[in-house]
């Protein structure tokens, strides 16, 4: 499982596809091209008459893709079976169709039309090289009424429908998790489950492995894994790391005046970012410091002596995840309880002074920690919108219904994107 996930559905892909035909047609699905062979003119008249769908779920030839992208090219040193296996491996899990459902087709052969009705697969993969993730086509399949010569439909509507594909594609927002000051490694593209997922994890650590199955079934969906939680709340809780304090006081004893002065520091907060299955995650803190106490007599002198102090079991504060709109926070709901320990490591506190101290220091410190891991709260994650721009077209994708679930420590809001004018 990989520390992040953003995966879409067929159906979110085609929801953005066909706002993108709504607004685009006929610009880029439909035109003419003329073309000559011997002493024959053509013209040929292409109509996308339906929106593209998109098909997440359909088996991808590579072997056939690899020749269709390889076609008579060569490498020196590497046979051909070799290089078409090779080729295919880099495609395999990240391929996906896009198809014309419907397209009409009009050749018109020295004056006289002859009509035809075509649909066409497009064979698509998501360029992961780059700094962005681009959708590309990588060849296209035509079945028609075969009323034309099949050169025609190989070497001139196979082209047009390609860049038909090309141009749909370079609208269609293919988007790279981000976690607002995490850094990640670079994005993973598969196609499963009938979703395209976008995975990362964070940086330092390898990329993850593709993974074909259990992915949420949400239209949309982010995952966050215990690592990015843990991440985000290390980030958020560095703050409190090194916080300090001197707590001191006094007061009449016989004879002369009790005293204390201390300081204390919370260290190592952490939380291993494993959510519960009650959406809550636990920050710890080691507490520490050291004193001094003693009595100053009224006839002059004294008697000090020193001191550590801990807390014990370390403090721990249960902090809850919580979904507002498109904003995963999350916010301490309690701190559980603590004992102070206080070891004496010099000179002499006497024993009525030590029971003082212990009894002080404790109504400080424990509010203080108390309050300090009360007082976390921060932004997990901004489930983002997306945005399309394309040419004149812009309009966002905006996420809708979202709902919070949490899976074996790892948590997921999933729910549906609106298309929205911007």
């Amino acid at each position: 499982m990989s520390d992040v996930a953003l995966g879409l559905s067929t159906g979110t892909f085609d929801d953005i596809a066909g706002r993108i035909y709504q607004e685009q047609y006929p610009r880029y699905f439909s035109g003419t091209t003329t073309f000559s062979d011997g002493d024959v003119d053509y013209r040929l008249d292409w109509d996308v008459v339906r929106a593209p769908a998109f098909d997440l779920t359909s088996e991808v030839d590579h072997g056939g893709l690899a020749r269709a992208v390889v076609r008579d090219g060569e490498v020196e040193g590497i046979s051909r079976d070799d290089l078409l296996r090779g080729v295919a491996d880099t495609y395999d899990g990240r391929t996906f169709h896009v198809d014309l459902p419907e397209v009409e087709l009009t050749l018109t052969v020295d004056g006289t039309p002859a009509h035809d009705t075509a649909s066409v697969r497009i064979a698509a993969t998501v360029d992961e090289s780059g700094p962005n993730l681009v959708a590309t086509p990588l060849s296209a399949t035509v079945s028609t009424g075969q009323r034309f010569p099949d050169w025609v439909y190989n070497q001139k509507v196979v082209p047009i429908a390609l860049e038909a594909g090309r141009q749909l594609l370079t609208g269609i927002p293919v988007p790279i998790p981000s976690i607002e000051g995490i850094s990640l490694t670079q994005p993973v593209v598969q196609v499963a489950d009938d979703h395209l997922v976008v995975s990362a994890n964070i940086a330092g650590n390898p990329a993850p492995d593709r993974q074909f199955s259990g992915w949420h079934p949400a239209p949309f969906f982010i995952v966050l894994g215990p690592d990015a939680v843990g991440a985000v709340t290390s980030t958020a809780t560095d703050a409190l790391d090194g916080l300090t304090d001197w707590p001191h006081d006094s007061t009449d004893v016989l004879l002369g005046t009790a005293y204390y002065k201390a300081t204390v520091t919370l260290s190592d907060v952490r939380s291993d970012g494993w959510v519960a299955d009650d959406r809550t995650i636990s920050v710890a803190a080691s507490v520490s410091g050291s004193g001094s106490a003693g009595i100053d007599w009224i006839v002059g002198g004294s008697v000090d002596g020193f001191f550590d102090l801990t807390l014990s079991p370390d403090p721990v504060a249960t902090v809850r995840l919580d979904l507002d709109d498109a904003v995963l926070s999350a916010h301490t709901v309690d701190v559980g309880g603590f004992d102070l320990d206080i070891t004496p490591t010099s000179g002499d506190i006497v024993s009525i002074v030590l029971s003082w101290v212990v009894d002080a220091l404790s109504g400080v410190i424990s509010p203080y920690v108390a309050d300090a891991l009360t007082g976390i709260s921060f932004d997990v994650y901004r489930v983002p919108t997306l945005h399309v721009d394309l040419d004149e077209v812009s309009f966002d994708a905006t996420p809708v219904a979202l709902g919070l679930s949490v899976d074996d420590g790892t948590v997921t809001v999933g729910g549906y994107l609106d298309i929205t004018d911007r």
